[in-house]
């Protein structure tokens, strides 16, 4: 295994002078990310950190927050990147989880932090924009990290595929966050299995403008960085400035959510722009795209298009549908576009039933994952790692989805969002792409609610595009001649927008909290 330093270090060594990261400062050469990279390494150690020990990272996209990993692997030490947009008070528990020594933050970020402290216990916040009197900035800390007290020794930490390297938290939606465990071992593999399908090299642009506190934007930088790439790093997504820079020709990959991708086609319009040059793959997760997204979309690009689909805990993507795949759903097997496609190299995907059995072709059970990509266990928590696994060793998703004769993977939904109204399992997903297709309809999420009759009820919260009006009758007639009876909403919800949490992610059950049998459309 060849750690994350190592990789870094020896691009510094071979390519010295090329472009290694762009963002809001500037353009940094491999041989300056590697000596910024050695220079918090050595911070870390001048701060007391020692080999297992957390450090926070709480900003936007930057230089400094994308070599933070790398620091992490020159030391030993843990990584830990934190949603921006969590809350002081989210911030304190995860901080008094973590127990970290230090942190590095951006000037928001410092101001959140210092005011969850109160409760988490005391650590040293470094401003990545400065601090008072200079006295805690980023400057200043690596100006020292490597000084007489440190020997100017360069750390190097010895890993093996077990020591940990960085740690995410869970959005906490089913209970308090925990912290995803990554090693070394597991994001060397992710690595080699995204370079297999996303093969970027010297001379590559990728453009990552998710951001890196999310698994999905932190091994798109990595990967791509560690392969010679030229890292973009914009401290936020903007369509029209990500479109200035497709249009610069400079961009040869990226990853984004399909409404990234949306928000772009529909910028282009607006500026009258049929094609855009340069780009080679563009890839998406999070959600499948539409076939009509996607034609829009090689219209403009002319380029390849792969999904990737996987979880914190599978270190990135565990199954890619292939550009390949896109071209054979849109010459005819378009079912292929709400597929994830086939496991990454070295993995591999089952389906179990309840009762344990492995599921045939087409029958819907929880996605089960093997691989060597897989993470360590949840921090801190043994009873939710203990139960994360099958006794066979495979880990359990939590997905429900089925696999087709082919190996496609098609994952359905969260088995915990499953509603059962008189016997009958409804997964909301398939129940919102319905909806979602309505012209009527900007956004949909649909949920169980308590029914003395069927157990649970399916109920549907909408959000309107500008200038429409819900009319119920009309969109029971559009939901009727599309899905089985059973699994049309028996209530309807019409919202300014949809509760989220930190992480964007609809909060379904503080929906069917609110709800109320007499809600109707206001």
């Amino acid at each position: 295994m060849i750690a994350l330093h190592q990789r870094l270090a020896w691009l510094a060594q071979a390519y010295p002078n090329a472009p290694a990261i762009v963002d809001a400062g500037g353009t940094v050469t491999f041989a300056q990310a590697q000596t910024l990279a050695d220079r918090m390494a050595a911070g870390l150690i001048r701060s007391g950190l020692k080999p297992g020990d957390r450090f926070l990272v709480l900003s936007a996209n930057r230089r400094e927050s994308l070599l933070a990993f790398v620091a992490a692997s020159a030391t030993g030490t843990v990584c830990t990147p934190l949603n921006t947009r969590l809350a002081p008070a989210e911030l304190t528990e995860i901080a008094s989880d973590a127990r970290p020594t230090i942190a590095l933050a951006d000037a928001d970020g410092a101001a959140k932090l210092a005011a969850s402290q109160d409760h988490a216990g005391a650590f040293a916040i470094v401003g990545l924009d400065g601090g008072p009197d200079d006295a805690g900035s980023f400057d200043k800390w690596v100006a020292e990290g490597l000084s007489e007290e440190c020997t100017d020794a360069v750390p190097d930490f010895q890993a093996d595929p077990q020591t940990p390297l960085f740690q995410l938290y869970t959005s906490g939606t089913t209970g308090r966050p925990s912290g995803i465990v990554i090693a070394q071992g597991a994001w060397s593999a992710q690595i080699e299995q995204y370079r297999m399908s996303q093969p970027y090299g010297p001379g590559d642009g990728v453009l990552v403008v998710t951001p890196l506190f999310h698994i999905a934007a932190a091994i798109t930088a990595i990967a791509a960085l560690v392969s010679g790439a030229r890292i973009e790093l914009p401290d936020r997504f903007d369509a029209e400035q990500v479109l200035d820079v497709f249009i610069e020709g400079s961009i040869a990959g990226t990853m984004m959510v399909p409404a990234m991708i949306d928000s772009i086609v529909a910028a282009a319009a607006r500026r009258g722009l049929d094609r855009i040059a340069g780009v080679r793959r563009i890839c998406y997760g999070a959600s499948p795209i539409t076939e009509g997204l996607l034609r829009n979309a090689l219209d403009l690009f002319g380029c390849d298009f792969i999904q990737g689909y996987g979880l914190t805990e599978t270190a990135g993507v565990a199954t890619i549908l292939m550009p390949a795949d896109h071209r054979l759903a849109l010459a005819g097997r378009a079912e292929l576009l709400r597929s994830a496609g086939r496991p990454v190299m070295g993995a591999e995907i089952r389906i179990a039933l309840e009762d344990g059995r492995i599921a045939a072709a087409g029958a819907i059970g929880e996605i089960q994952i093997s691989g060597p990509n897989l993470f360590s266990g949840y921090y801190n928590n043994a009873e939710r790692t203990a139960s994360a696994w099958t006794a066979d060793g495979w880990f359990r998703s939590g997905d429900a989805g089925y696999c087709d004769a082919d190996g496609y993977v098609f994952v359905i939904d969260r088995i915990k969002d499953l509603v059962i109204t008189g016997g009958e399992n409804v997964f909301p997903q398939e129940v919102e792409r319905v909806i979602a297709t309505h012209p009527a309809v900007a956004e949909v999420v649909v949920y169980g609610v308590p029914d003395a009759r069927w157990g649970e009820a399916v109920s549907a919260a909408l959000v309107l595009k500008d200038g429409q009006r819900f009319d119920e009758t009309a969109m029971r007639a559009f939901v009727d001649h599309r899905l089985a009876r059973f699994k049309t909403p028996r209530h309807y919800r019409v919202l300014p927008e949809l509760p989220r949490n930190a992480t964007g992610k609809v909060l379904r059950r503080e929906l069917a909290g609110t709800h109320h049998a007499e809600d109707g459309p206001h």
